[in-house]
């Protein structure tokens, strides 16, 4: 099964909760999965911003503990996770197009630094920005 960032995951048939046992995503966060989604399209159309905990807790109007929970609960991360997630997705599709330069590509995703956005996608992905665009490369010329 994929979540909402497209990322493949083993979905559990039913969660224990106590004494009785729910389908998971449901019982109080099965209703925030339309706001979660209008969130992660919100957070695709920003990619320059860096949005905190709080601010989409805010624009999701629940308390910043509630929505890490449903974040959890729903989609299966944290909201740091959803936040790089989506960050990162979008910095990779930026870099399989060989006319943007690591630099812009950098800009793009809302980094200062060329260096601090190439040490942040080595720890996202575990390969450098550049050694990430060669692997691509390679992969659409076989």
């Amino acid at each position: 099964m994929k979540n909402i960032l497209n990322v493949e995951y083993e979905k559990p048939d039913r969660m224990e909760a106590g004494n009785h046992t729910r389908e998971p995503g449901l019982g109080g966060m099965g209703q925030h999965a339309a706001v979660l989604a209008q969130l992660v399209e919100h957070l695709r159309n920003n990619p320059a911003h860096f949005f905190t905990r709080d601010d989409l807790a805010e624009k999701a109007d629940m308390s910043p503990a509630h929505f890490s929970r449903a974040c959890k609960s729903v989609l299966g991360l944290s909201p740091r996770q959803l936040m790089a997630g989506v960050k990162k997705n979008h910095a990779c599709n930026l870099l399989r197009r060989p006319q943007l330069s690591v630099k812009q590509v950098s800009v793009e995703c809302g980094f200062d630094s060329q260096n601090h956005f190439s040490a942040w996608f080595k720890n996202q992905t575990g390969q450098s920005p550049s050694a990430f665009r060669k692997s691509v490369s390679e992969l659409m010329n076989q």
